[in-house]
């Protein structure tokens, strides 16, 4: 995929069902120059890091508004549990809660990718994407940088070495 958001893009789909699909890209950081660039060119305001840890851009949807992905925890309300070990939220009480928890792997992005019903089957079939289940700790561990990397490497050898992507 050439588009400047999506090229070697990981993306946390983290809903799917007849209305469409949500996800958020998880291996961009808003440090890259072309990140702060946008949002220069929006005039918005974000910090580079929160609590030392890099701010990700999360997809070009709400991009102003910030979305935290993070391991559950029982006093972290309201947040939506997307697996056993991955919830969300986006809470300025709860990311304050999550930074204070030292123990706490999580993630923060700006703004988040979405899909009208049927399109990402669509953008699949056509090859625009390739689908494969991910751990939490691929999501909270992995340096950003490999992940897109590491992802196509676990696929057909012919998408790790550069064809169609």
């Amino acid at each position: 995929m050439t588009d400047v958001f999506f090229s070697k893009s990981v993306i946390y789909i983290f809903e799917h069902n007849n209305d469409g699909a949500i996800g958020i890209i998880i291996n961009k950081s808003l440090n890259d120059s072309k990140y702060k660039t946008l949002f220069k060119e929006l005039s918005l305001n974000h910090p580079i890091s929160v609590n030392n840890k890099k701010i990700f851009f999360g997809g070009p949807i709400l991009i102003d508004k910030y979305i935290l992905l993070h391991k559950p925890l029982k006093d972290v309300n309201p947040s939506i549990d997307v697996t056993n070990n991955i919830s969300i939220s986006s809470n300025k009480i709860n990311l304050e809660k999550i930074i204070g928890a030292n123990d706490v792997p999580y993630k923060v992005m700006m703004g988040h990718a979405g899909w009208r019903p049927g399109q990402l089957e669509n953008e699949i079939k056509k090859g625009d994407w390739m689908m494969q289940s991910m751990t939490d700790d691929f999501v909270f561990n992995l340096q950003s940088n490999s992940m897109w990397e590491q992802a196509i490497s676990s696929l057909d050898h012919n998408w790790a070495n550069g064809a169609n992507a």
